[in-house]
C-alpha cells in the first residue's frame, strides 16, 4: 500500500490516501472521497506527472492515450515544446489514411514544438523533426504503393496514386525545411519523380468464351503532370549533384544501362524479322537455282539450309550492331 498526497474535493484539505482503497473519509470535513478521482485530479494538476504518463503510454504503443496526455499537459503550459512534440508523433500513429496525406494538424504541432524550442535545443528539435516528418511520409508512400500495386490496370487508382505521390512530395519538403543539408530527403523526392515519369507496366489477362488473351497495359502521365515531374526532377537532381555526386552518377549509369537494354530488345527484334526476311529470301534463291528432281528429293535440306544462313546473317548482324553502338 502507497499513500498519495492528494486535495479533498469538498473541503480542499490536504490529504494522503492509499491507493489501494476505493473510498476514504476526509478528516477535515467527513465527507466520503473517491480516491481514484482524487488522484486523477492531482496528476491533471502536475505537469511533470502528465509528461511521464504520456511518455510511458508513447512507449508502450498506447499512442491514444500518450496523445490526451500530452494535450491536458499543453493545457497547463502551452509553451511546452516536448509536449507539442509529442502530440504530434502521436497523432502520426494513429491518424487515419486521409489525415496522414494531408497531415496539417501534425506539422502545426510540430510547428509549435519548433517555435516554442530555444537554445541549442532548436537545432536538435529541427532535426529531429525532419526525420520524424520523412519517416512517417516514407511509410505513407509505401503504402500508397501497395495500393496501386493490388490494381495496377485501373486508370482511376493509378490517377489517385499521382495524387497521392505529390501530397507525400509536399510532406517531405516541409521536412526540408527543417533541415536542409540531408541529401536523404532529396533523394526520397528525387526517387518518387522518377518513379512516376516511368509510368507502370503490367500484364492483363482476359478471357473471351473460351480464348485467353494477355497483353501488357503501360500508365503514362499527361504531357503537363510529366512537364511538372521532369521540372522537379531536374530542380532536385542540381541540389544532389552538389550534396551527393556518387548518387546522380549511379542514377546516370542505371539510366545509360536502361536504355541500352531497350534498344538492344529493339535491334534484336529486327535482326529477328531480318532473318526470317533472309531465310525465304534465299529458300526462294535456292528453289530457282536448283533442278525440280534434286528439289524434290532434298527439300528440308534446302530449307534446312536457308533458314541456319538467313538466322546467322540477322544474329550477326545484331551482334556488329550492337559491339558498334556501345562503342
Amino acid at each position: 500500500m502507497k499513500f498519495v498526497a492528494a486535495k479533498c474535493p469538498s473541503c480542499g484539505g490536504d490529504l494522503q490516501v492509499p491507493d489501494d482503497k476505493d473510498f476514504v473519509e476526509c478528516e477535515y470535513c467527513g465527507a466520503d472521497v473517491k480516491v481514484r478521482d482524487v488522484i486523477k485530479i492531482k496528476v491533471e494538476n502536475n505537469l511533470s506527472e502528465l509528461m511521464d504518463l504520456a511518455g510511458y503510454s508513447s512507449n508502450a504503443g498506447n499512442y491514444r492515450e500518450a496523445y490526451l496526455y500530452y494535450s491536458k499537459a499543453l493545457e497547463l503550459d502551452a509553451d511546452n515544446s516536448a509536449a507539442w512534440f509529442g502530440k504530434a508523433n502521436a497523432l502520426t500513429q494513429i491518424a487515419e489514411f486521409n489525415q496522414l496525406l494531408e497531415p496539417v494538424e501534425i506539422l502545426s504541432y510540430y510547428k509549435n514544438a519548433y517555435e516554442k524550442s530555444a537554445g541549442d535545443g532548436k537545432a536538435k528539435m529541427a532535426f529531429t523533426i525532419a526525420n520524424n516528418i520523412t519517416g512517417f511520409a516514407a511509410k505513407l508512400y509505401q503504402g500508397v504503393q501497395s495500393q496501386k500495386d493490388k490494381y495496377p490496370e485501373n486508370d482511376i487508382e493509378w490517377k489517385n496514386y499521382l495524387e497521392r505521390c505529390g501530397k507525400i512530395i509536399l510532406t517531405i519538403e516541409k521536412a526540408i525545411e527543417y533541415n536542409p543539408e540531408a541529401p536523404e530527403y532529396y533523394k526520397t523526392i528525387f526517387q518518387i519523380v522518377n518513379a512516376n515519369l516511368e509510368g507502370i507496366s503490367c500484364k492483363i489477362t482476359r478471357v473471351y468464351g473460351r480464348r485467353r488473351s494477355t497483353f501488357i497495359k503501360k500508365n503514362n502521365i499527361t504531357p503537363e503532370y510529366k512537364k511538372y515531374l521532369e521540372t522537379k526532377l531536374d530542380y532536385y537532381g542540381r541540389i544532389l549533384m552538389a550534396k551527393d555526386p556518387l548518387f546522380m552518377q549511379g542514377v546516370e549509369n542505371e539510366r545509360k544501362a536502361k536504355k541500352q537494354s531497350e534498344e538492344s530488345k529493339k535491334l534484336l527484334t529486327i535482326c529477328i524479322a531480318a532473318s526470317v526476311i533472309a531465310s525465304c529470301f534465299l529458300g526462294g534463291l535456292t528453289t530457282g537455282i536448283v533442278s525440280p528432281d534434286t528439289l524434290k528429293k532434298d527439300l528440308p535440306v534446302v530449307f534446312f539450309f536457308s533458314s541456319v544462313v538467313g538466322a546467322g546473317i540477322g544474329f550477326a548482324a545484331f551482334f556488329v550492331i550492337n559491339t558498334l553502338r556501345k562503342k
